[in-house]
């Protein structure tokens, strides 16, 4: 009998074992597939963002393709517009924009510089260079504004997840923007978005459910 006990005994622990280990097994995989969603969403915000310069690199890239067909007074027009609206997005800085014309043969080209007064230093670099993604996304906002308005097209913006590399300390800041372009040059936008920093400043509210649209606001 006591070898019989000693056996049950025996397995009782294993199988006490046995349950503890696929405790831990669960565990673990719990924590992988957090891990690989985590990583997953990573990646994602990682291709927006990329997505996001590339677009504001080929919008920037074909204002430089049609200096040739602006004006000198165009051309301080759009510097005029950039400036303003970097000042009053990014209300902390003292920013402009400078556009340089260059004359290349037959060929007109022109470089982008974000200018930074810090005191009685000026800092003055490329734009592709200037830190952040944010600056870059407005900069290619404000030129999209502005064609608009120089080609006479719709004043009607469709933004898809755009301007999310925008700081939280410049939200507010670009809604004042965003309202005075509808003001006072009888802008429309529609703002397509997961960010709920966003939702606040909306004149109107739609969420989209499984294909549904409904009216929240």
């Amino acid at each position: 009998m006591m070898g019989a006990e000693l056996i049950l005994s025996k397995a009782s622990q294993l199988e006490d074992l046995f349950v503890s280990c696929q405790a831990k097994l669960q565990s673990t995989r719990e924590t992988i597939n957090g891990t690989d969603i985590s990583l997953g969403n990573v990646k994602k915000q990682h291709a927006d963002k990329i997505v996001q310069l590339e677009y504001t690199e080929k919008a920037i890239e074909v204002t430089k393709l049609l200096i040739g067909e602006l004006s000198e007074k165009s051309i301080r027009k759009l510097q005029e517009l950039l400036t303003y609206g970097m000042q009053t997005i990014f209300d902390d800085k003292n920013y402009s924009i400078e556009i340089e014309i260059a004359d290349r043969g037959d060929l007109k080209t022109a470089e982008f510089f974000l200018v930074e007064s810090v005191g009685n230093n000026i800092h003055k670099c490329k734009l592709r260079d200037s830190v952040g993604g944010g600056v870059q996304v407005v900069v290619s906002f404000i030129l999209r504004i502005y064609f608009m308005l120089s080609l006479g097209l719709r004043r009607f913006l469709i933004l898809d997840e755009s301007l999310s590399q925008l700081s939280e300390a410049y939200v507010e800041g670009l809604f004042k923007f965003i309202r005075q372009c509808n003001a006072d040059l009888g802008f429309n936008i529609l703002w397509i978005t997961h960010d709920v920093r966003y939702i606040s400043y909306a004149d109107s509210i739609y969420r989209m459910t499984n294909g549904n649209l409904k009216k929240e606001r």
